[in-house]
């Protein structure tokens, strides 16, 4: 038996060459049997599939502001934690690598793969932050509410899925 709760989707505001999207709170689930327990919807790929991961009651880094700073080749972003600390992200040729540091350069250099906070493979082409957040569930706290700026214009008055 599979339990989810309701979700709001984010506003989303177009500005000039950005997209602004407001961070929706996760899905949650319980699942019974085997598996018992409470879990987080960290993706829903085509086709209904769900990506799911155990509910984290313990925390992580809080990231406070987040841009979305290229859309491909690669798709990276920057951010900042609630400690202080910078944020890169970058994904390219089916990699990601995630690092923080005190500057945007030391994040830069630590997303190395022996520096790294995230280095996996993953699909080759644009990430998604839905995509992005998946991938980092457990390791970064990424709050309701919080915005992530970004992404690439279509088109004067559209909106991204989303990021």
């Amino acid at each position: 038996m599979w339990i989810v709760e309701e979700c709001v989707s984010p506003q989303r505001i177009v500005c000039e060459f950005a997209i602004i999207a407001g961070v929706e709170r996760l899905p949650r689930i319980k699942l019974s049997g085997d598996l018992e327990g409470d879990y987080v919807v960290v993706l829903e790929h085509d086709r209904g599939a769900l990506r799911i991961a155990p509910e984290q009651k313990d925390g992580a880094p809080t990231v406070v502001a987040l841009k979305q700073t290229t859309w491909a080749c690669p798709t990276q972003w920057e951010g900042t934690l609630e400690d202080g600390r910078t944020l890169f992200a970058h994904c390219r040729r089916g990699e990601l690598s995630v690092g923080l540091g005190e500057s945007v350069n030391d994040a830069i250099d630590n997303t190395a793969a022996d520096k790294a906070l995230c280095f996996e493979y993953v699909e080759d082409g644009p990430m998604s932050f839905a995509e992005l957040r998946a991938h980092l569930y457990g390791l970064l706290d990424f709050p309701e509410g919080l915005v992530v700026e970004g992404g690439r214009r279509r088109g004067a008055g559209l909106a991204l899925g989303d990021g």
